[in-house]
């Protein structure tokens, strides 16, 4: 279900810089940004299209990241991880009940610096774009068109929308992004440990170097004795401009020649993980895994999965266990009272539908 690795409850403490921002009353609140970006700050996708088909009980009414997980659309956890780090233009793809995508970002948006803005999918087919297709579409919301001509100026966060996940530490995704600047890797991809990973759940191959070499369920036994690593994609990644080139059709002689309609439905995009990454990686471009095992990262995707994620963070909650700090950090920046979660906690699980 999940991973637990802290053995220590860390109290949020960083310093940063603070913001004014609403809170659910009306009355002004201090936030505390707890670093902010020295570089060029990134831009980031949040990837929300999806029909959430294995929650479908629950889905065919909302977008499964704006399903509230501990009272917060899942979606709010993401673009908190995302917030922490200054980051400020957000797009969010929608397709799958888009309208649900929107009330929820409605919901989180007094409580966030960044500015968010949406990649309507819905727009394009009856169908969701694959991730090359979605990067590809979202590709004007991230960008600055000067003189006439798109650029892309940052690299690129990538990140599920429906992703729970907690740091330990309160700098959350900041390592991950100066690990990417300091190699100037294309790719980088934020990795933990799960326990399920080669059986239930595939996983990402690194090599001793930590460079990515693939994407597979088990090793063969030569990669064993090479040292390479199965390791969890969190569904975090950070990607260098350049991948436009590849799913934009940009070449030398066209450098701008960014198309949507109709191309981007006739000429399939390919997928950013198996395709373009590693496509990327074949040419010689350094493509890496950002190893943390300090992070709690839920499997949400079941009912069943969903409620033993809701339960664990409860029972952290009310025993003080080691990640209660971690929960609560993101908890209070939604004005989200952690003794209002414990007085009615079977309310916050998804129930079977003949039993709604």
């Amino acid at each position: 279900m999940c991973l637990l690795v802290s053995s220590s409850e860390i109290a949020f403490a960083a310093s940063g810089v603070r913001c004014p921002l609403m809170s659910t009353s009306g009355q002004v609140k201090n936030f505390k940004v707890s670093y902010k970006l020295s570089h060029k700050t990134p831009v980031s996708l949040v990837m929300g299209a999806g029909k959430g088909t294995r929650l479908y009980q629950h889905t065919q009414e909302a977008a499964k990241p704006s399903i509230p997980f501990l009272k917060v659309p899942m979606m709010g956890y993401p673009l908190y991880h995302l917030n922490q780090i200054g980051i400020e233009n957000v797009v969010v793809s929608t397709h799958w009940k888009a309208s649900t995508m929107h009330k929820g970002v409605e919901r989180l948006q007094p409580y966030l610096n960044s500015q968010m803005k949406f990649s309507s999918e819905e727009l394009v087919g009856s169908e969701p774009l694959n991730s090359g297709g979605g990067l590809r579409f979202a590709e004007p919301q991230l960008s600055e068109t000067i003189k006439d001509k798109t650029r892309v100026h940052s690299d690129i966060v990538i990140a599920n929308a429906d992703g729970v996940m907690f740091f330990a530490e309160p700098e959350g995704l900041q390592p991950f992004i100066d690990h990417h600047r300091k190699n100037k890797a294309f790719a980088t991809l934020l990795t933990t440990d799960n326990e399920e990973v080669g059986t239930r759940l595939g996983g990402v191959k690194v090599n001793p170097h930590g460079k990515i070499i693939g994407f597979a369920k088990t090793l063969t036994a030569v990669e064993k004795l090479l040292g390479v690593q199965l390791q969890h994609y969190t569904g975090y990644m950070i990607l260098s401009r350049e991948v436009f080139k590849r799913v934009s059709g940009e070449t030398e002689d066209s450098p701008n020649k960014y198309q949507f309609f109709p191309d981007i439905k006739e000429n399939p995009t390919p997928n950013i993980l198996t395709e373009v990454i590693m496509k990327a990686e074949s040419e010689g471009h350094l493509v890496q895994a950002f190893h943390e095992p300090n992070l709690l990262w839920f499997e949400t995707g079941t009912i069943e999965h969903f409620n033993e994620a809701v339960q664990f963070c409860l029972d952290q909650i009310k025993n003080a266990g080691p990640w209660r700090g971690s929960i609560l950090r993101v908890l209070n920046q939604y004005d989200v009272a952690a003794e209002d979660l414990l007085k009615n906690p079977e309310a916050l699980w998804l129930a079977p539908k003949n039993q709604q």
